[in-house]
């Protein structure tokens, strides 16, 4: 197995069953079936959660 493959044996077919993958300032999940992947991104400037300083950086954020 490749360092950097990741591999997952359950199928996800809810976002809430996903992974998250991802750094914390970009982010995607994975659900649905395999010939028909859907791929959720969440990007940290398009968050409408709860307000963050973004002009920290990173490390404002853990």
């Amino acid at each position: 197995m490749n360092p950097y493959e990741l591999l997952l044996c359950n199928l996800a077919f809810e976002w809430e069953n996903t992974t998250l993958v991802g750094n914390g300032k970009l982010d995607v999940s994975v659900f649905g079936y395999p010939d028909r992947e859907v791929l959720q991104f969440n990007e940290e400037l398009l968050w409408d959660g709860d307000e963050q300083d973004v002009s920290k950086g990173a490390e404002s954020h853990r």
